[in-house]
């Protein structure tokens, strides 16, 4: 079953919505098939929740399933020719995000989104995460994750800080590289808020959503 995803905003019109689920737990010597189990189950909730939203029927819907690209919604070949539908569809943004033991998915009729979802890292070395979030995430964040090295918070925050950077370089379509100032600019124009995770999962895991302005 997926949960809705609460944030900061999420009662205002067009804002995206978010939905939690919880992976296939799949066969731990085998984890290209639990990861293409998890796919394919994100995929098909996305469906359902899409169709929901539409007024149309889930087997109605394909979600695209290519690496390196953002899902996209098209008719399926089967459905019948509606141009009205697949406009909406085609300006629809899409978003699935994973983790070991959850999925996250969103859509946003208004346009580009794009969400992420990490387990919290407790076991990582501190210098590890404090250099990674230099080279990634910006001296800004870096700065403030440095100030916190010594709290048992640093884990969440990190955790939180990444989920935000790449739920925004979802929403404008980017991968994941090396932080440049340009870059920083880029991103700043989104829109990007933490999702309220239901108590079984928020002490393990951060994950947030990101859209553009209006």
């Amino acid at each position: 079953m997926a949960l809705a995803c609460d944030f900061e905003g999420s009662d205002a019109p067009d804002t995206p919505r978010a939905r939690l689920l919880a992976a296939p737990a799949g066969e731990p010597n085998a984890p290209e098939a639990t990861r293409a189990a998890a796919r394919q189950a994100a995929r098909a909730a996305l469906a359902a929740a899409i169709a929901r939203e539409l007024g149309c029927a889930p087997g109605a819907l394909v979600i695209s399933d290519r690496r390196g690209a953002p899902p996209r919604a098209t008719l399926a070949a089967s459905a019948p020719a509606d141009a009205g539908l697949a406009a909406r569809l085609a300006a629809m943004g899409l978003s699935i995000g994973h983790a070991p033991g959850l999925s996250l998915i969103a859509w946003h009729t208004g346009g580009a989104v794009g969400v992420d979802v990490q387990a919290v890292p407790r076991a990582a070395p501190v210098p590890d995460l404090l250099r990674t979030a230099a080279l990634y995430l910006g001296p800004d964040t870096a700065t403030t994750l440095a100030r916190q090295a010594q709290d048992a918070s640093i884990f969440e925050a990190f955790t939180r800080a990444w989920t935000l950077h790449e739920a925004r370089l979802k929403c404008a379509g980017q991968p994941l590289v090396e932080w440049t100032p340009a870059l920083g600019q880029a991103l700043a124009t989104l829109h990007a808020v933490p999702l309220h995770l239901p108590p079984w999962a928020a002490p393990k895991y951060a994950a947030a959503l990101a859209w553009p302005p209006h």
